[in-house]
């Protein structure tokens, strides 16, 4: 999970999109222990969620356009299964409302979604891994902004946002 050794905190976003699309695949198969893992993934998601909606704030896949977008896919699907539990629902779309404003106010172009903030302006590629590029980030990014969409179609009208563990004084222990 979240691509070891180094384990860049955008590939939690990853991680946690993906096994959201995976108990979803599973549908009522889907094992009590798989549910666990995906709700501790969310939960420890909503805690890395910065008050301006970053998650990748170090690391590789820092400040890709990807990562803001599965964030709101999975936090989205989060709140949308959280049955039963408003706060854990609210505090997701907290998250989920923060990584869509990032994406919308750093990286929406004029050409579609830059990869990184600022990269309309940039005069080289330096600090920008080689092999990310707009068509598969984009279509990633894209692809998350749908699912989320779909999720919070699904989510009750009535469901507040939340705050953020972020929003506070915040102390992690793993």
């Amino acid at each position: 999970l979240s691509d070891p050794p180094a384990d860049p905190i955008a590939y939690h976003a990853l991680t946690a999109f993906m096994a959201n699309e995976a108990v979803a695949q599973l549908g009522p198969t889907v094992s009590p222990a798989a549910k666990r893992v995906q709700r501790e993934l969310l939960d420890a998601l909503s805690v890395l969620v910065a008050p301006d909606g970053d998650i990748s704030y170090l690391g590789r896949g820092q400040g890709q356009t990807w990562v803001p977008a599965l964030t709101a896919a999975a936090l989205a699907a989060g709140a949308r299964d959280a049955v039963g539990q408003p706060a854990r629902a609210a505090r997701y779309l907290a998250g989920a409302q923060r990584a869509i404003r990032r994406l919308a106010a750093l990286h929406a172009g004029p050409y579609g979604f830059q990869v990184v903030p600022g990269a309309v302006s940039r005069t080289t590629t330096l600090g920008i891994d080689g092999y990310a590029h707009t068509v598969a980030y984009n279509g990633l990014a894209l692809f998350g902004l749908t699912r989320a969409l779909d999720a919070l179609g699904s989510v009750p009208p009535a469901t507040p946002v939340g705050r953020l563990p972020g929003d506070g004084r915040l102390q992690v222990r793993d």
